[in-house]
């Protein structure tokens, strides 16, 4: 290999560890969470942005994940919590085609929080993530507080107690 290819490979290499970096899409702690607008099961449209002052717990979701109802079960019983009243929840449903099953799914569940539809799973990978549920909980200002992966009573019990700290700053 000459000299020169070396040299762009190189330079190919570092601007793509700046740009991971410096403008990456990973959900970092601490970080400010990118805006997003995605439309609701319901046909209205829900915009982060119109957010940013409040609390916000999002997680995504698909309609085989067993996990994941669980989990938006949990969330359910923290939604209707008034010591949370003031926080924003939303499930993001990553398969969206599955409409029927999903609106079966959230009834069954008795979910009030808005249901968004992740067309393609664009904000899920535009996220990097990659399993499901995945929940994050982002601070009033838009920064990212709590991410995980994963469901079980001791996340849950995790996400509850930076949830109350954070709805006590």
């Amino acid at each position: 290999m000459n000299v020169s290819r070396l040299i762009a490979r190189g330079i190919i290499c570092l601007l793509t560890i700046c740009l991971c970096d410096c403008g990456g899409n990973s959900l970092t702690l601490g970080k400010r969470v990118p805006s997003f607008r995605l439309d609701t099961l319901r046909h209205e449209r829900f915009y982060l942005e119109d957010y940013r002052q409040k609390t916000v717990i999002l997680v995504f979701w698909a309609t085989w994940c067993r996990s994941c109802k669980k989990e938006m079960a949990a969330l359910e019983a923290l939604h209707r919590d008034s010591r949370f009243r003031d926080v924003a929840m939303a499930a993001v449903c990553t398969d969206p085609e599955h409409r029927t099953d999903i609106e079966t799914i959230i009834s069954g569940l008795g979910i009030s929080y808005p249901v968004l539809m992740d067309t393609d799973a664009r904000l899920y990978k535009r996220f990097d993530i990659e399993a499901l549920p995945f929940t994050m909980l982002i601070r009033p200002g838009g920064r990212l507080a709590f991410k995980r992966t994963g469901y079980d009573g001791v996340l849950m019990q995790n996400l509850e107690a930076k949830l109350l700290a954070v709805v006590s700053e």
